[in-house]
């Protein structure tokens, strides 16, 4: 069982009351959020300041220290991160991973999260495939107003030259096929 405990404030002066939240949470049930929650591409634990893991979804790793787990040069990564949040890529039982760890406010706890980059790389390629995939989609549907459009306007004016071919050839009596445009028939 973990126990965190703060500090009661009074909400409208902001004084210190004389009162501490405890919540206790039972290692089990937080290694049961990360192991539901996560896939075999994605993992999520808890350490201590220490590097001790404090919850985990493979049981076996409980109260075992991180460096089992990562390279020696990520573990102060890990462990000294002053920011709320840091990701880096490093090695985590031996694969390729992003690692994002956020360090909790209450404690010197972290929530560590790691995803193997094969997994984002080939959601990543599965994006650019369905990115081009619309390109030639768009590309095609383009060129096929475009004939649409150009046939539109070149076929009155084939019209009007093949009429101009028959007054030329000497027959005076052909008309101008068109449309309603008065631009054509007066």
């Amino acid at each position: 069982v973990f126990s965190l405990g703060k500090q009661v404030y009074n909400i409208n002066n902001m004084g210190v009351m004389n009162l501490v939240a405890v919540i206790d949470i039972r290692e089990e049930v937080l290694s049961d959020i990360f192991r539901k929650g996560g896939s075999e591409n994605i993992e999520g634990f808890i350490i201590d300041e220490n590097g001790t893991i404090l919850a985990h979804p493979n049981q076996e790793m409980l109260f075992k220290n991180i460096s089992e787990l990562f390279l020696e040069q990520d573990i102060e990564k890990l462990l000294s991160s002053g920011t709320e949040v840091s990701t880096f890529e490093t090695r985590y039982m031996g694969e390729s991973v992003f690692t994002n760890v956020v360090k909790l406010s209450t404690n010197d706890w972290k929530v560590i999260n790691v995803v193997k980059t094969e997994y984002l790389y080939k959601q990543s390629s599965q994006v650019v495939k369905i990115i081009i995939l619309m390109i030639f989609f768009c590309i095609a549907l383009s060129i096929i107003a475009a004939h649409i459009v150009s046939w539109g306007i070149s076929k009155p004016i084939k019209n009007m030259m093949g009429t101009m071919r028959k007054v030329v050839a000497g027959d005076l009596n052909v008309k101008i096929e068109g449309t309603d445009n008065k631009s054509t028939s007066d």
